[in-house]
């Protein structure tokens, strides 16, 4: 189950399928802890830094393009507390240096402010959700030169919180609407103090299908201006994840990926809570 994001790439690259440009990490890796059952299989638990080159080459033999880690328990597991760090410094700044020589990069879950500290003392890639972050943190990001970046996931914390598909349990709605607010108000003193964020999502697909373009929805309570969060959907993630040469904006030589959307997101932000008329796959009309 950990690659199967990579087979699907191919079968996508070979044009047996129709699909989307993927960039994937592996498995699931993880530090041995509580709440882990939660997921059977999605995991992959490895503990102590000696075994952290292991895991690393593992997943780049298997084609990832970078490699996720979980620093800090999850929202979505029962049992695990979302604002404890689950793995040791030593360990993380293994992975983080496996990755490295392999010329890859660290996409950290990591909730958690203790957490949060270490991914930007230890250099990961990226950050995702930064559920507590803090000035503190805000001021961490800019003092080790903007190396690491922000990938909040405020759509599906503002689903949870609001329980808008009615299929939130109790225990996650009570983990998320006590710091959804928090999270939007810091979320915004990042980008105004010039941390880099990118777009995320981690929208399970009932909600998905319900809230098209929730994410955007979520952000727009940050304050920024529709361009604002346009750019940050394209061309800012796409910097972020090294892929500006080929995406990101619209440019010869690029691979014109491209959505058309009804009404003018650029002036009026709602016409992302739909899904596009059209999506266009290298200059081709996807669908």
């Amino acid at each position: 189950m950990n690659y199967q994001s990579q087979y699907l790439r191919q079968i996508i690259d070979k044009g047996l399928a129709m699909g989307p440009h993927i960039q994937t990490s592996g498995a699931c890796n993880t530090p041995t802890t509580r709440g882990n059952e939660a997921f059977g299989s999605v995991y992959k638990e490895f503990d102590g830094a000696d075994n952290a080159l292991k895991i690393v080459r593992e997943d780049m033999a298997h084609g990832c393009d970078f490699i996720k880690y979980m620093v800090t328990g999850a929202m979505m597991n029962e049992g695990g507390d979302p604002g404890a760090m689950i793995c040791t410094k030593e360990e993380l700044q293994a992975v983080v240096d496996a990755a490295a020589e392999l010329g890859t990069y660290v996409a950290c879950h990591c909730h958690g402010k203790k957490g949060i500290l270490a991914c930007l003392e230890t250099g990961v890639g990226t950050i995702e959700h930064a559920t507590y972050l803090d000035e503190e943190c805000i001021a961490q990001f800019l003092a080790y030169g903007n190396r690491s970046a922000l990938i909040p996931t405020m759509g599906i914390q503002f689903s949870m919180a609001e329980n808008l598909a009615g299929n939130t349990p109790e225990y996650m709605q009570k983990k998320t609407s006590a710091i959804y607010m928090k999270s939007v108000d810091h979320f915004r003193k990042a980008y105004d103090a010039g941390v880099r964020i990118g777009w995320g999502a981690d929208m399970d697909r009932p909600t998905f299908d319900l809230f098209p373009g929730l994410e955007f929805r979520a952000r727009a309570l940050m304050g920024l201006t529709p361009v604002q969060l346009l750019k940050m959907a394209t061309i800012d993630s796409a910097k972020i994840i090294h892929m500006d040469e080929k995406c990101g904006t619209i440019k010869a030589g690029k691979w014109a990926d491209l959505v058309v959307i009804e009404g003018n997101p650029d002036e009026d932000i709602s016409a992302m809570y739909k899904l596009p008329l059209h999506v266009i796959k290298e200059g081709k009309q996807f669908c």
